[in-house]
């Protein structure tokens, strides 16, 4: 979390929820489509693939066909995988999430960005 609050130039002091606030609301459509032209094109594959399966998929699922060397620090060394970059950009997030009585990692498109991406990407 605090790794993409300095990329995106936001106080990382303070709570988790304000923080969460706080970057959705510098996502605006502009934002979005600058940071998306600048995505390797496998970052875009990415997204695609999470927003076709409905705008989120099991991480394994993810993780099976986009590298994702996740480092931890991203402040001396910020990620170089696909999943990386845009969970880096906050276009993708990663939780945990009930399914058939299992908990699963999962990877997410935050609601509020999806039409704008999917709309640049499609």
């Amino acid at each position: 979390m605090d790794g993409i609050c300095k990329a995106l130039g936001i106080a990382v002091q303070g709570e988790k929820r304000e923080k969460v606030k706080m970057i959705v609301e510098t996502r605006q459509s502009r934002e979005i489509q600058a940071i998306l032209e600048k995505l390797p094109p496998r970052c875009k594959e990415a997204l695609k693939l999470v927003l076709e399966k409905g705008g989120w998929v099991k991480y394994s699922q993810l993780a099976s066909r986009f590298d994702d060397e996740i480092t931890y620090g991203w402040d001396e060394d910020p990620p170089k995988s696909t999943i990386g970059i845009i969970r880096l950009h906050a276009l993708l997030l990663v939780g945990r999430m009930g399914i058939s009585g299992r908990m699963y990692k999962i990877a997410v498109v935050p609601s509020e960005l999806q039409k704008v991406i999917e709309k640049f990407i499609s």
